[in-house]
């Protein structure tokens, strides 16, 4: 087993081994999961199935930037696979899943996907932190409390792809860089780089990108807003975006399977300026976790059986058309 999946395994059993003693000693701050109607249960699995459309229209979109077209279906089919690598699997396995899924049969690049998809993300996390910025200002102005760390945060990111999107770098000059230590760090970077010159190179294909992320920040938000509700849990609107906003974090840290236990510790830790306590956030998560689970599943089965009536109808046509 390699080192990699072996601080994987440590973190993840890290992680339950801390939530299980938690949940021992603070049994009666999860009694709230009990109470949960089941409309928000439908509302929550309903938003968490637009994002995973959303995320198809993404790589529908993205694709077009290559001169190739996929039906909604199978972008649908694409999304739902990759949501379950990342699930399932650490290091955001699901990317890899969708890359070998499109090379074998769009033919298309492991390189340039995974160029055109580091693109989009400067995108969105760009997007990202500004709304963060944003929140973490009117709160600021109300007198309330933000970790300077988690400024700090949201200001890096965001002045570290300004820098990428204002300035290109030209990645020839990097690649001359031969330091041992950095090769690999160096070699992220220009893949980043490559994928936003692809992407802000087509208007038609950014302006696109632009208009699904701001579609899919208001879903998440009022996907974190409804699991709070189920849960009697009362938390302003700019709390929760701030909520969202770290949890995204998470995103870019996604060591372990669904960032179990990262996007959970990082919630944590700024749980004073959410104005939340740890129940509360690891009660959120169940919710979140139990549903996005449920909801895979859902599709899945829904997309197999609809893939199986496919196949099943071609065979029927080939053998009618022998018999004729």
């Amino acid at each position: 087993m390699s080192k990699g999946k072996i601080l994987n395994l440590f973190i993840i059993l890290g992680f339950f081994a801390a939530f299980l003693v938690y949940f021992y000693y603070n049994l009666e701050d999860f009694e709230i999961l009990t109470s949960i109607k089941p409309e928000y249960i439908l509302l929550n699995a309903l938003l968490q199935t637009s994002l995973i459309v959303a995320n198809a229209f993404f790589l529908i979109v993205i694709l077009k930037s290559f001169n190739l077209s996929i039906k909604t279906k199978d972008g649908i089919y694409i999304s739902v696979l990759t949501t379950i690598g990342n699930y399932f699997t650490p290091f955001k396995g699901g990317m890899g899943i969708r890359a070998v899924y499109l090379k074998k049969k769009y033919k298309l690049s492991y390189t340039k996907f995974l160029s055109s998809l580091a693109g989009n993300y400067i995108l969105i996390f760009f997007i990202n932190s500004i709304v963060a910025l944003c929140g973490t200002a009117i709160l600021l102005s109300q007198g309330k409390h933000i970790a300077t760390s988690l400024i700090l945060i949201f200001l890096g990111l965001f002045l570290s792809l300004l820098i990428i999107i204002v300035f290109p770098v030209p990645t020839g000059l990097l690649k001359k860089i031969q330091v041992p230590l950095v090769d690999k760090f160096i070699s992220r970077v220009i893949l980043v780089i490559d994928g936003w010159n692809i992407i802000s190179r087509d208007w038609k294909t950014l302006s696109r990108l632009m208009f699904l992320t701001f579609i899919t920040i208001p879903l998440t938000l009022l996907l974190y807003i409804i699991e709070f509700k189920s849960l009697g849990i009362e938390i302003s609107f700019l709390n929760v975006l701030l909520f969202s906003s770290i949890s995204s974090i998470a995103f870019l840290i996604s060591i372990t399977p669904g960032s179990l236990g990262i996007k959970e510790a990082i919630l944590i830790l700024f749980q004073t300026t959410l104005l939340l306590d740890t129940s509360e956030i690891l009660a959120v998560s169940i919710i979140d976790r139990v549903v996005t689970f449920f909801v895979m599943i859902m599709l899945w089965v829904v997309i197999k059986l609809y893939k199986s009536n496919i196949l099943n109808s071609r065979n029927t046509k080939k053998t009618n058309d022998k018999k004729n």
